[in-house]
């Protein structure tokens, strides 16, 4: 049954339909798709910069660099890039290496850090394919070889990009980074997810 725009909304977020996600609801699935992963990075800039702002990423920085003083680092997604911006405070590290999915964090992250004077590469590889109900799959095209960068960003998810799992592979890391992880909405809708077969008649 279609909501009606001053009903509470079915998230149970405690606000009315017509603002929270009426906007969302009414858009295609590509469309919708750009709309939640736009809106994560615009949720969590304002989070990361105040733990930022109050020394988190500091912190656990400081306690990577207590245990060893690595020069290659695997960073498993960018965020806005400050978790990144903290690393390189260490001048023994030469590469950074990070997988994001999100390809509005990585325009955001990239130029976040390129302001700091450091150079970004960023490898956008992503073309979801959608389906008749509104789910949808990452298709993720190969990796050329490129010379690194000071920062390399690539789009790929950890966990269901085997092409990302078989690069990271030939690559030799002395630390992996995990800051503080977090997805948009339409996570939910991501066949590699919810784990449905996938029919060809469902293609949009």
């Amino acid at each position: 049954m279609k909501m009606k725009p001053n009903e509470l909304c079915y998230c149970k977020s405690g606000k009315k339909y017509k603002y929270c996600h009426m906007i969302r609801d009414n858009y295609k699935p590509d469309k919708r798709l750009d709309y939640n992963k736009k809106k994560y990075i615009n949720e969590w800039q304002k989070d990361s910069d105040y733990f930022f702002e109050q020394g988190y990423y500091t912190w656990m920085a400081n306690c990577l660099y207590e245990k060893i003083n690595p020069e290659i680092v695997l960073d498993i997604g960018c965020g806005n890039g400050n978790g990144i911006i903290e690393l390189l405070k260490n001048k023994n590290i030469k590469n950074i290496i990070s997988i994001e999915e999100n390809e509005f964090c990585i325009e955001f992250a990239s130029k976040r850090i390129e302001t700091e004077g450091i150079s970004v590469k960023r490898i956008i590889r992503n073309t979801p394919a959608f389906y008749k109900e509104g789910s949808y799959i990452n298709q993720y095209s190969e990796i050329n070889d490129f010379e690194l960068s000071k920062v390399n960003i690539i789009q790929g998810d950890i966990l269901h990009d085997d092409i990302i799992k078989l690069y990271i592979k030939r690559q030799k890391f002395d630390a992996v980074i995990c800051w503080l992880l977090g997805t948009h909405e339409s996570t939910q809708v991501n066949l590699d997810y919810i784990n449905t077969g996938i029919k060809d008649n469902r293609l949009v």
